[in-house]
């Protein structure tokens, strides 16, 4: 599914705490932003609405690590280290391209720290 993320200016920050707390609902989809909240916190890594993206085209499966993104690569053995991303007995992970600008973007919302957002939603649906 293709989900559109925008907010208004003044409602930036709740769009990051949304982002934050639905991290593994939204891992699982296509994400775009408009130019202005895509940019959240980040300023980098953020996508306009994929005009040019063909419906027949067959969606990149990584392997490795080291066959994403130079930007992506240190996110996501992060992921992997934590067992978020899980790896086969080969050795193998099987993360598809369209969920690597996503979730870099969702670990830069999180600070660099996007391994710990399992535990924090744990915790905040413990005190609830």
């Amino acid at each position: 599914m293709r989900i559109a993320l925008i907010a208004h200016d003044s409602r930036k920050e709740l769009m990051t705490q949304f982002c934050t707390a639905y991290i593994r609902v939204l891992s699982q989809n296509e994400l775009v932003a408009t130019g202005v909240t895509g940019k959240v916190d980040t300023n980098i890594l953020y996508t306009e609405f994929w005009n040019e993206q063909e419906d027949e085209e067959v969606m990149k499966t990584y392997t490795h690590t080291d066959q994403m993104p130079d930007w992506a690569q240190n996110t996501f053995r992060r992921l992997i280290d934590a067992k978020i991303v899980k790896v086969d007995d080969k050795g193998e992970i099987a993360v598809q391209e369209c969920s690597v600008q996503p979730m870099v973007y969702l670990d830069r919302l999180c600070g660099g720290q996007i391994e710990k957002l399992p535990d924090a939603i744990k915790a905040l649906q413990a005190s609830k």
